[in-house]
């Protein structure tokens, strides 16, 4: 990993790494005891059985952002994620004013909405580098831990996770 950020033209040094901003989307499920939604799966020439009935739990698909600075702030997504609600996303978030002015290296999965052109062009005019990253590697980014621990402990009391 240290060779292809070298390759990207980031030296591995403290100050580096604090200006790398790791990013994702993760789908958080919520509801999965009895207040889980319920769904029968039946013919309609079918009588209602139990054994039609399936429990399927609520979920919410989010995105965030870490770096060496802090967490940024995580935002519930309401569509389907393509280039341009990908780009409303880092828009709303600013990402050079939550991380600071220096110099930002972004990291993103390889998503073809990532890898849009309009996406590259908007992070190209607000000087944002983008961080090479190989293919089917969630593993190596690091915020997967913020997500494990969020799916972990769940939201907590009186949290409103649609905000």
């Amino acid at each position: 990993m240290k060779h292809k950020w070298e390759e990207a033209g980031a030296s591995v040094c403290d100050r580096t790494v604090r200006n790398l901003i790791f990013s994702d989307e993760s789908r958080i499920c919520i509801g999965q005891g009895d207040d889980a939604g319920t769904f029968v799966w039946c013919r309609s020439s079918e009588i209602y059985e139990e054994a039609c009935l399936k429990k399927f739990p609520q979920s919410l698909m989010i995105w965030g952002c870490m770096s060496g600075k802090g967490t940024g702030e995580m935002t519930v997504v309401n569509s389907s994620i393509n280039a341009q609600v990908y780009i409303d996303i880092l828009d709303s978030f600013q990402l050079k004013q939550m991380f600071g002015d220096n110099e930002i290296i972004f990291q993103d999965d390889n998503a073809s909405c990532h890898r849009a052109k309009t996406v590259k062009a908007f992070l190209g005019e607000r000087h944002i580098q983008l961080m090479s990253w190989p293919a089917n590697s969630p593993d190596l980014n690091p915020i997967e831990n913020l997500w494990w621990k969020l799916k972990k402990n769940g939201p907590q009391e009186g949290s409103d996770l649609q905000s």
